[in-house]
């Protein structure tokens, strides 16, 4: 009974309760600062010469906002890793809902030569709407 009450709430407001099955999926950059909320990018800070590593990032999305890819990259002495959301539109008769969640990201990097290496991690800054870039110092040894 609860599903056909749902199911005709949703034919009499017009409503898709599917935020994602609306328009087309957009990517963009994920949301690594939120608010008050820190920026939470896990990362260690020294590494092995030649030995792969694991950088996690966490991303704010919800409602419409699903967990997208990640990209990575490391050159001598430098990673760069830019983490992306999909934005769905709902279209004219959709709804997105009112929450938060946190995705996961994760990349797989390694620096080939001992020395000092800056990870740069590439994201959006809400509620500023500004691409921001946070660095952290990782020594190789």
């Amino acid at each position: 009974m609860k599903k056909l009450s749902f199911a005709l709430l949703a034919v009499l407001c017009g409503c898709r309760l599917d935020p994602t099955g609306g328009g087309e999926a957009t990517r963009r950059l994920g949301t690594i600062q939120f608010h008050a909320d820190p920026v939470r990018i896990e990362a260690p800070g020294s590494v092995q010469a030649g030995v792969p590593f694991t950088v996690r990032v966490i991303t704010y999305g919800g409602g419409c906002v699903t967990q997208g890819d990640t990209e990575a990259s490391a050159t001598a002495g430098e990673a760069q890793v830019t983490v992306y959301d999909r934005a769905h539109d709902p279209g004219p008769n959709g709804v997105c809902t009112m929450e938060l969640r946190m995705f996961e990201h994760t990349a797989t990097l390694q620096f080939a030569n001992p020395g000092a290496a800056t990870l740069r991690v590439r994201g959006w800054k809400e509620p500023d709407q500004q691409e921001i870039t946070v660095t952290r110092p990782i020594v190789v040894q």
